[in-house]
This record gives C-alpha cells, sequence and structure tokens, in this order.
C-alpha cells in the first residue's frame, strides 16, 4: 500500500471514493474499452490517488502528488501508470491534464536467482502448501496474478502441465512443470483434498483467494529463511526460468510460450542478459573466413 502524503485539503469521505471509483471504473470499461485486469489496475491507482488529493485536485495538488511519488523513490513504471491514470481519470471529469512521462525502464534482466538458490529456497521451504507455491513458481514462471487464480482441475498431472486460464492478456495458455515438481504437486493435492473447482491455495484462517501481496510476502520470508540476501518477489521466479532455461540451450520461441509473452522482443530481454549464451552462440555459428 503506498504510503504517499499530499498537502490536499481534508479527505474525501469514503463514500464519495467508492462513487468515484464507481463511476471511474465504468468509465474504463465503457469508454476506453479496457479489460478486467486493466481496470483493476487503474481503479486501485485511482482510489489511493483520490484518498491523497480528493476527487477535484488542483494543479498544484496533483504536482505534488507525483513529485512525492518520484521522491519515494517509486520506480519508473510505476510513476507512469500514475500518470496515466490521473489523466484519465482528469479526462472523465472534464478537466483534462498533461503529465510527464518517466522514461521506461527497458534495460536487461540483470537479477535473478540461479538453480542452486531456487533448490536452497524450496529445500528450507516450512511446509507443503508453502512448498508447492514455491514450486509452481521456480518450474512453471507464471505471473503473480496467475497462481492466485489456480483451481484444483488446472493442475494437469498426465501431462505434466498447468492450465492457466486467467493470463496477462486474458489468453489461455498451457505452461509446462517437471515431472519432480508435479510429484510434489500430486503430494500436495492429496493434502489439499479439494474438489475440481476449489481454489489451488488459499488463506490459512478463512480458506479465501489468496492476493497477490500475500504470495509477495510469502516468497520475502522465505527468502530470508533460507539466507538469500537479494530482493526476491514472485517475478524473479520468471525471470530466472526463463534465463536458467537460455543458459541450458533452450530457444527463445519455447520461453515465449512458456512464459506467455505476446511479443517476442519480450524475450529478447533475457538473450541480451545472459552474455555466457550469447558468445557460446558464437563460437558455434560462427563462419570460417581464414
Amino acid at each position: 500500500m503506498d504510503t504517499i502524503h499530499s498537502n490536499a485539503g481534508p479527505p474525501c469521505p469514503e463514500e464519495e471514493i467508492s462513487q468515484a471509483v464507481e463511476r471511474f471504473s465504468n468509465y474504463c470499461f465503457a469508454r476506453l474499452g479496457f479489460g478486467p485486469k486493466t481496470v483493476e489496475l487503474n481503479v486501485g491507482i485511482f482510489r489511493r490517488f483520490a484518498r491523497a488529493v480528493g476527487l477535484k485536485p488542483s494543479s498544484d495538488e496533483i504536482d505534488g502528488y507525483i513529485a512525492n511519488v518520484r521522491r519515494a523513490g517509486r520506480t519508473n513504471t510505476y510513476a507512469r501508470a500514475i500518470a496515466v491514470t490521473v489523466e484519465r481519470y482528469m479526462q472523465m471529469i472534464g478537466t483534462p491534464v498533461k503529465l510527464g512521462r518517466p522514461k521506461k525502464q527497458k534495460g536487461p534482466i540483470i537479477s535473478i536467482l540461479s538453480e542452486a538458490e531456487i533448490a536452497v529456497l524450496i529445500a528450507q521451504s516450512k511446509d507443503i502448501r508453502e512448498r508447492a507455491i514455491l514450486l509452481i513458481l521456480a518450474y512453471a514462471g507464471i505471473r503473480n496474478d496467475e497462481l492466485c487464480n489456480l483451481r484444483v482441475k488446472d493442475v494437469d498431472i498426465q501431462n505434466q502441465a498447468l492450465h492457466i486460464s486467467k493470463a496477462k492478456f486474458d489468453d489461455s495458455r498451457v505452461v509446462c512443470v517437471a515431472g519432480a515438481c508435479m510429484d510434489r504437486l500430486v503430494e500436495y493435492l492429496q493434502w489439499r483434498k479439494g474438489g475440481p473447482d476449489n481454489l489451488l491455495f488459499v488463506t490459512r484462517r478463512k480458506g479465501l483467494m489468496l492476493a497477490t501481496q500475500d504470495i509477495r510476502k510469502i516468497v520475502r520470508v522465505a527468502a530470508n529463511r533460507a539466507g538469500i540476501r537479494k530482493r526476491v518477489h514472485p517475478h524473479l521466479f520468471r525471470h530466472s526460468l526463463a534465463s536458467n532455461m537460455l543458459h541450458r540451450g533452450a530457444g527463445l520461441m519455447a520461453i515465449k510460450e512458456q512464459l506467455g509473452h505476446r511479443y517476442l522482443e519480450s524475450t529478447l530481454l533475457y538473450l541480451h542478459a545472459n552474455k555466457d549464451r550469447l558468445q557460446d552462440n558464437y563460437r558455434q555459428y560462427c563462419p570460417s573466413y581464414v
């Protein structure tokens, strides 16, 4: 949750914010044509913005809020998302603004978990549920929200695969998992004892659907327990699977399909980051001129 503050006046009543959120959500669906995932992202950003500066912010209040976001050290991607969302809301209420866009951070993927680090993480898992979560992140490379939406019926034991029905681009896909991973998932399913339509993972106390922040906490605590000092988050497993597969010789198209990238350019980032693979390919395929 954001802790960005502003110099705005008294906060709006929560009921008014909820009504504005509903209106903004409808606007994103009907006028902008966004899908559920994009609307959810925009609504979350707008709700935090409205609580900080109100529903009819002045230019100075908007500038102050965004300046505080940048001073707080948020990423350029996050700052861009706020700027775009604020522009959309201000357009909706009839007082359009134009905000700056921090440059997208498209450098190569550098931080990953090695195979040894992931092995330690999994070995140090505290119970069968946590182990199953870490195994899926490590072997399937799926996104955080995709893991939260998995149901028991999505585990395809016979084909050693997972069916992903709620993906980033609202596209369904099938991802592979290793035999060793599926063996552990079968053990978890026997322990879970859920029906086919039940969520694969739920909260411990109330049995509710896990939120993405729950998965982030599980991963962070597990990494601390395993003595891994780098920042570990669910998406890092996705980067790590791609990089480790590439290092072992996997083709870019296979990695693209596994990760569910829409464009090959997204997968190419891993190739640029893996200088050893580039060197190996060059030595293997370099023509002989002299």
